[in-house]
């Protein structure tokens, strides 16, 4: 009788460290899926909406410094492009992030681009209007200030879903801690009912 009982506690711990494992491995691989899912694509499409930032701000610079006005047109171009491609980002963006935090952030990201592309727009209309000197210094003392905050705001983005998944990964260790213990300890009941069955 002691043994079909000692039998049977050992089943029933058996299977409950199956099902925990499998619950367990379950939450790890869930976190662990939405930092490659969700976290992760966030952060490198904000990255390469930084790189249009710049790739816009190299475009006008070009754009004043080429000698004739086809040069400087194909480099207008670029801008245009470029900022084509980051509205694309955005609207990806636009419905991933979804946090009150992040849709703030991507809030001002949204703000700050809309004035840096408002600064942009009036250079490249002083350019094209034979006004180069006023370009220049809308450039230097406009459009420099409102890409700064904008690369700021897309950097701030980038450090909340950093963060976000830096979250998660401490979130898979303490799970997998914590099953750790668990199992361990199951292990030590199942050894004693082994020895006292």
């Amino acid at each position: 009788m002691r043994l079909t009982i000692g039998f049977g506690l050992l089943t029933a711990l058996l299977l409950s460290v199956v099902a925990l494992s499998y619950v367990r491995l379950q939450e790890i691989d869930a976190s662990i899926e939405r930092v490659g899912r969700v976290n992760l694509p966030k952060v490198e499409q904000a990255h390469v909406a930084i790189d249009q930032v710049n790739v816009t701000a190299r475009a006008i610079r070009n754009a004043m410094l080429v000698k004739n006005p086809e040069d400087a047109q194909k480099e207008i171009d670029r801008v245009l492009q470029a900022r084509k491609e980051a509205a694309e980002l955005y609207a990806k963006l636009d419905k991933e992030i979804v946090s009150p935090e992040g849709r703030r952030m991507f809030d001002v990201v949204m703000a700050t681009r809309k004035i840096t592309v408002a600064d942009q727009d009036k250079t490249i209309s002083l350019l094209k209007a034979g006004r180069k000197d006023e370009a220049v210094d809308v450039l230097i003392n406009q459009v420099r200030k409102s890409q700064g905050d904008y690369i700021k705001a897309l950097e701030t983005l980038i450090k909340h879903e950093s963060a976000l998944m830096e979250q998660a990964a401490e979130n898979s260790n303490k799970i997998a801690e914590e099953t750790s213990k668990i199992l361990l300890a199951a292990a030590a009941a199942a050894l004693l009912v082994a020895i006292i069955g």
